[in-house]
């Protein structure tokens, strides 16, 4: 009986990134542990989870690779830079070139610009558009605004004369370097890797020709990405089925759509409309009840405020009076150190007390220190686990007299010899890289 041919490129999309991942994890284990894979990534971390699902499921992997397509085209472009003499810049290196562009081109030669010279934003913008000009390969005497073809071209030159390269300059060599390389892959895999620009899609063209297999998972609604995707592996993308389409399903595919999706509507998403603050605060504390009454936590549910100054007082006293507690943060913050350690920790235990979730653990800097017998601290008593309020929530008096207090505080002890105390600043005294020993 015949073998069903394996397609050798597959792009799929999903509006869910569960979906992403488990195709991801399984194409992976199909290739097996030894294959040579490459896993391309938004981030290394979120590269490494997959990895680690998948070893989840054939053990040791000796094959594959996690990066990010930044990184993967500096570590091809590499030898062509040396032998250039070029150092890759980063976005600093390029905002001070354009200020230094900007002050050299003066109020006479910046054209449009001159009127916002002064402006402290204008080398950042235009640092940001030279980049998205040059990454779309577009030279200078291509470009229709004179203005900023001729800033476009002092950019040029002062690349040249600086040795630096910037990302389309990197992409480039990186493509040829692969162009006229021997290297191969058993297989590609790209995640959630956001493919924008023409280098970007040269750059990913020119990897599946060197894989036997790639394999593309973006979200759905990305249109820029999967047209890129789409000329870059020749192959139309694969949209996932959903098994039992809702309200939040099709919202979260047509989020960013401009095709609206017809289907029954059902509590998966909800519209309300209030006479005023407070009455909207009053019913987003009803349905906060609601769902709490269905077996919902708390800690699962959120609120998102697009006008925090003219929300906040009515939700305070609305949460307040429904007995909801709740914790009020000022936009994106990132992840508390304490609490991704903890997280580590439980991510430890579940890998059979892996050494890299350990590692990483440690590299969070909160190990308690040791006493001076050297043995854990004891537990901090209930009465003094007091813990700053939220910003958002101090007057202004208070806050300030909180930042007197925080800068009067003690300074950290420091070890002389740091090879006394097994703990030295919330980590561990460990050799190079134990976890991989």
């Amino acid at each position: 009986m015949a073998k069903t041919a394996v397609p050798r490129c597959v792009i799929v999309g999903s509006s869910r990134a569960e979906p992403r991942i488990l195709r991801a994890v399984s194409w992976l284990v199909e290739r097996g542990p030894t294959a040579r894979v490459i896993v391309i990534g938004p981030t290394l971390e979120g590269a490494g989870e997959i990895l680690r699902l998948a070893t989840g499921e054939v053990g040791a992997a000796f094959g594959w690779e996690r990066t990010t397509l930044p990184r993967l085209a500096a570590t091809l472009a590499g030898e062509t830079l040396a032998e250039r003499g070029l150092v890759p810049a980063g976005r600093l290196s390029l905002d001070a070139l354009a200020t230094r562009i900007v002050h050299d081109l003066g109020s006479s030669g910046l054209g449009r610009f001159e009127a916002v010279a002064d402006r402290p934003g204008l080398p950042r913008a235009l640092a940001r558009t030279i980049d998205e000009l040059r990454m779309a390969r577009v030279a200078p005497a291509e470009c229709n605004d004179p203005d900023l073809a001729r800033v476009l071209s002092k950019f040029e030159e002062e690349l040249e004369a600086t040795a630096l390269a910037d990302r389309a300059l990197v992409f480039r060599y990186a493509v040829e370097a692969l162009e006229r390389g021997s290297l191969r892959w058993d297989g590609m895999m790209l995640v959630d890797a956001v493919v924008s620009s023409v280098w970007e899609t040269e750059f990913v063209r020119a990897l599946a020709a060197r894989a036997d297999h790639s394999l593309a998972a973006y979200c759905e609604g990305d249109q820029r990405t999967e047209m890129h995707l789409e000329s870059a592996l020749s192959v139309k993308a694969v949209l996932s089925s959903e098994t039992s389409p809702n309200s939040l399903s099709r919202l979260q595919r047509g989020l960013f759509s401009e095709v609206t999706e017809q289907g029954p509507a059902d509590e998966g998403v909800e519209i309300l409309s209030a006479p005023g603050e407070n009455r909207e605060c009053v019913e987003i504390a009803r349905r906060i009840l609601r769902e709490a009454s269905r077996g919902v936590p708390f800690d699962r549910m959120a609120i998102v405020l697009r006008a925090p100054s003219q929300y906040r007082a009515h939700l305070v006293e609305a949460l307040r009076r429904a007995s909801i507690p709740a914790h009020f943060a000022r936009g994106t913050v990132r992840p508390d150190a304490a609490g991704r350690a903890f997280l580590a920790l439980l991510h430890c235990a579940a890998d059979k007390l892996s050494a890299q979730r350990f590692a990483e653990y440690l590299s969070l800097s909160e190990v308690p220190d040791a006493d001076p017998a050297g043995k854990p601290p004891p537990p901090v008593p209930a009465s003094e686990r007091w813990f700053p309020p939220d910003e958002e929530l101090v007057p202004q008096a208070i806050d300030r007299a909180t930042e007197v207090e925080a800068a009067e505080a003690e300074a950290p002890v420091l070890i002389e010899d740091p090879t006394v105390p097994a703990v030295v600043g919330g980590t561990l005294r460990a050799p190079y890289r134990w976890e991989r020993l």
